[in-house]
């Protein structure tokens, strides 16, 4: 304590007269700028945070208000200083920057981080405990109100108004709406940071306002009509956590072959990739659109089932309800691990066996093991089978067993695939998801015993948060670093009665519609790829049959780009319609009755 004296001492004069207190804001903001630099010159990700005015101006404006709350300049530049190591962390693992959503995520990256996050989190918390615990300063509050009004007053000046939301949008326009988390690397930190928290309030305000929508848009998942029907096929989706086929590594050599021989030829046979809509984490946003059948806009966060009401609304579980089937959902975490508990049951699911319906007999690392997730899956199903065969059903099972950083309980299960180049994380990846191929390959023999019409399908949630440059060792196929991050292609796994799909590339938001066409007999196994010929997530629209052609770049957008970016905006107003419909009152939750398609 006696060190600290002196340096409270000094920190507490900064705020004795406004000079002072405008000085030690100009200390804040230019030590912010500082701190930054190396990120710039070592790593290329930032703008040049010595050059970039505005940036100044809104670390000042930040550090106002903490200095206004703390009394204490060290503290406001450490706590600042936590935020842009937590808005690094971030672009590191999930190629986005910070925004004050995130916040409501804690929770998520705290439980799904594994030790070195949550490490990192309790230190950085007790750091600015700390700070603002020994430096805080009540006195001086006279000076701190005029400093904090003479900036509030700049910002005012300098701040361009938020953009309004329109019901249609040019791709400019899309590209910067789309953006908005990675505005950082142009304009700074602390600038991002407030325009989201301002859109964030816009968008809130724009979601009260949206009238439920009375048609959807052609080819919308919610056009099509499903009689109940008995004979329907039962119908088996299975999230796999980080997933990577090995071979979809294509720069590795195998001292032996990783894929079990179960699976291996429906592997090598399956002609189908998927989109996903992030890079790193976030499973939720995978789930969203697999089960809703539009992109996750997140208009009011990064993850829209944290932003779910309790009412039930017009996504996949739902429209197969009313088609006569038995939802069930299991995965072993958590009902609170992003709002699961509550949006799985307005997503329609009647059943909904989380964490505490499992037995934790077998884990990797702080995870249940995939191989006894899915057997302890599979008995719930048998059972649902047993007490009603003639509903058919719809299981959805999220395995979180492959979690980076790829934990194993190596004592039963060591490492078995050697991999040249000798890179650690790619033989982590390739033995874990070894063992989970193992697990999947007698699930699929399990599921064909059942001897009942089905649909399997096993997908990808998004790429595990690892460099590119370990990518690029590994040569994984669905990599380009010169694409954005949303168009990483991950696995995916299409089977009827065992037969595999093809399905070619689509985005994770069109396998609902091919699952409905398949059920209702709109389309025959061989032709059920969708029957849209783009791959449309802002800020990209390209031909599926020419990735390489970009239909959306340049000053003049050509027709098929004016054609897709009306696509997309159409698929805004279904977001925005289910979002606000899980909002209703139960009451007043009005399912929309689907028409022919």
């Amino acid at each position: 304590m006696r060190l600290l004296r002196p340096l409270k001492s000094w920190d507490e004069t900064l705020t004795r007269t406004p000079p002072r207190y405008l000085l030690a804001l100009l200390v804040i903001a230019a030590g912010i700028a500082l701190l930054q630099v190396p990120v710039y010159v070592f790593h290329r990700i930032y703008y040049n945070p010595l050059v970039t005015v505005p940036e100044l101006v809104a670390t000042a404006c930040a550090g106002s208000v903490l200095l206004f709350l703390s009394g204490s300049a060290i503290a406001s530049l450490v706590i600042l200083q936590i935020l842009l190591a937590a808005n690094y962390l971030k672009f590191f693992f999930l190629r986005e920057g910070l925004i004050p959503s995130d916040f409501v995520n804690l929770h998520e990256a705290f439980v799904g981080g594994g030790l070195r996050i949550q490490i990192v989190m309790v230190v950085g918390f007790a750091t600015a405990v700390l700070a603002l615990g020994l430096l805080s300063n009540r006195r001086h509050w006279k000076t701190r109100v005029a400093g904090l009004a003479v900036w509030a007053a700049l910002a005012a000046v300098a701040y361009d108004r938020p953009r309004e939301v329109k019901s249609e949008l040019l791709f400019d326009q899309y590209k910067q709406f789309w953006l908005v988390s990675s505005q950082f690397q142009q304009h700074g930190f602390f600038v991002s940071f407030a325009t989201a928290a301002v859109d964030l309030r816009w968008l809130s305000l724009d979601m009260e306002r949206f009238p439920l929508l009375e048609t959807f848009p052609p080819g919308d998942i919610r056009t099509l009509r499903l009689e109940p029907v008995r004979d329907r096929p039962d119908i088996h989706v299975v999230l796999l956590e980080s997933f990577i086929e090995p071979h979809d590594f294509t720069a590795l050599r195998f001292d032996r072959e990783p894929t079990p021989p179960g699976i291996a030829d429906l592997i090598a046979r399956r002609n189908a990739a998927s989109y996903s809509p992030v890079v790193g984490g976030k499973t939720a946003k995978a789930e969203f659109e697999v089960l809703c059948g539009v992109p996750d806009f997140d208009l009011l966060g990064t993850v829209t089932f944290n932003q779910m009401g309790s009412s039930p609304f017009d996504c996949l579980p739902n429209l197969l309800r009313r088609a006569g089937y038995r939802t069930l959902v299991t995965t072993p975490m958590p009902g609170s691990f992003f709002n699961i508990k509550q949006a799985y049951q307005a997503l329609g699911f009647e059943e909904r066996l989380l964490r505490e319906s499992f037995t934790f007999d077998d884990r990797d690392g702080p995870y249940l093991t995939n191989g006894s997730a899915l057997r302890q899956s599979l008995e719930f199903v048998r059972r649902r089978i047993a007490a009603t065969p003639e509903r058919p059903l719809f299981n959805y099972v999220v395995l979180v067993g492959g979690h980076f950083p790829f934990e194993r309980n190596e004592a039963r299960r060591p490492d078995r695939i050697g991999v040249v180049p000798a890179e650690p994380m790619l033989r982590k990846i390739v033995n874990m998801s070894h063992y989970t191929l193992v697990a999947l390959a007698e699930y699929l023999g399990a599921i064909g015993e059942l001897g009942r019409d089905s649909i399997v399908v096993l997908f990808g949630d998004h790429l595990p948060p690892v460099s590119d440059a370990i990518l690029l060792t590994g040569g994984y196929r669905g990599f380009d670093p010169g694409r954005p991050v949303t168009e990483r292609r991950t696995f995916l796994l299409v089977l009827r009665n065992g037969k595999p799909v093809p399905l070619g590339n689509i985005a994770q938001y069109e396998l609902p519609d091919v699952l409905l066409r398949m059920i209702s007999g709109r389309c025959e196994a061989e032709s059920c790829a969708p029957e849209t010929a783009m791959l449309l997530r802002p800020p990209g629209a390209y031909a599926r049959a020419a990735p390489a052609e970009e239909l959306c770049r340049g000053d003049a957008p050509t027709p098929a780009c004016r054609a897709a970016i009306a696509k997309v905006d159409g698929m805004r107003r279904v977001y925005q319609h289910l979002l606000r419909q899980s909002h209703l009152p139960v009451e007043g939750a009005r399912i929309a009755e689907t028409g022919a398609h």
